[in-house]
């Protein structure tokens, strides 16, 4: 059961996100050590809102999801929480994805990035994989494709974190 609470981040101006209101999905099992928080960013919401509704959260070992309707807001949260991997939009009015994700690697480079978008582009994909990207996934995405892309992220997320050694 995935529990919805707001959350502040403290910006270089006070406290507040871009809109003042966010969200964190906090999910009800206990938390195990390695159970992961991720972060979902698009300018629609619309989009995040079928993300929540259609991937099965409880089939990923997943602590917390942090939203964000910008890259600007994605950084914020990246700065002020511990986020283990990103699922982002490619094309966001004022930045992209892409150059987010670049940013990411430059300050955060342990952070996995899976790109979303609804344009089949074979450029973007190829620059985000080129840049480290995870993974690309195409809208309309199926809930399942999302499962089965995120919980290789995890598992090699929990690789990174052991040094190497899986269960």
């Amino acid at each position: 059961r995935v529990h919805i609470t707001r959350f502040a981040v403290r910006s270089p101006t006070g406290v507040g996100d871009a809109h003042g209101t966010g969200n964190i999905f906090s999910f009800g099992h206990s938390l195990q050590v390695l159970d992961l928080t991720f972060g979902l960013i698009d300018d629609q919401p619309a989009v995040i809102e079928s993300l929540k509704r259609e991937v099965r959260w409880d089939d990923i070992p997943v602590a917390k999801i942090y939203t964000a309707n910008s890259a600007r807001e994605a950084r914020m949260v990246i700065k002020n929480f511990e986020v283990d991997a990103l699922l982002t939009d490619i094309e966001m009015p004022e930045e992209d994805g892409l150059s987010l994700f670049r940013w990411m690697r430059e300050h955060y480079p342990q952070i996995e990035g899976v790109f979303i978008t609804a344009h089949a582009d074979f450029h973007y994909a190829q620059e985000a994989i080129h840049m480290g990207g995870f993974d690309y996934i195409l809208q309309p995405f199926r809930g399942e494709d999302v499962v089965a892309t995120l919980r290789k992220v995890a598992d090699n997320v929990k690789i990174a974190i052991r040094g190497g050694v899986v269960d």
